[in-house]
């Protein structure tokens, strides 16, 4: 993504240039209420981290307002049932998945660090991958993205990703609109 846009979309959502963007990806699910006091508490206290939970579009409204009536209270959250992933996927200097869902590997095509926080029987797991980092519960995320900021991913993380690309896609080089607008241009052609 071009850095304007990136600009933009913190701008947008009043992110200072010096605070970290962290994207919540909430999959689609039914989740509990966000009860958990350590995690409530971290993002209160945690002013250079700029929280911005994105809803699964299909997310049903009364599932995401019932996270939203703690969540809401807090002033550095910002909550986004409709808004562009993408853009918010490059703006942001880490992703957490909550749940499952094929966000994970954007973001990881996007070369962002991940964090998952898995929810009660789901089947897949980029952790299990070695592609991204767990957090067993909302409780212990802060020191989790913490420990990230500080030491950046484990050294093998980049190995495992390259791997885990090269099973999942055909190129991951950025050469992809080329090799389309080729393809397009040849079926065009007489």
């Amino acid at each position: 993504y071009k850095p304007e846009i990136i600009k933009e979309t913190r701008e947008k959502l009043g992110i200072a240039p010096e605070q970290k963007m962290v994207l919540f990806l909430m999959a689609h699910a039914n989740y509990v209420q966000f009860e958990s006091p350590l995690f409530i508490r971290w993002l209160w206290d945690s002013r250079d981290i700029a929280p911005v939970f994105k809803w699964h579009p299909v997310t049903d409204q009364t599932v995401a307002e019932k996270a939203l009536k703690i969540l809401g209270l807090l002033p550095p959250v910002k909550n986004l049932h409709q808004a562009n992933t993408y853009h918010l996927i490059a703006a942001a200097d880490a992703c957490v998945l909550v749940g499952n869902s094929t966000t994970g590997i954007e973001v990881l095509s996007f070369g962002k660090p991940l964090i998952e926080v898995p929810l009660p029987d789901q089947s897949y797991s980029f952790t299990a991958q070695g592609v991204s980092e767990i957090s067993g519960s909302l409780e212990d995320l802060g020191p989790r993205l913490r420990l990230l900021f500080n030491n950046g991913p484990p050294p093998k993380r980049e190995e495992k990703l390259k791997e885990f690309m090269a099973r999942h896609f055909a190129f991951w080089d950025g050469e992809t609109a080329v090799r389309v607008a080729d393809l397009a241009q040849s079926l065009l052609s007489p």
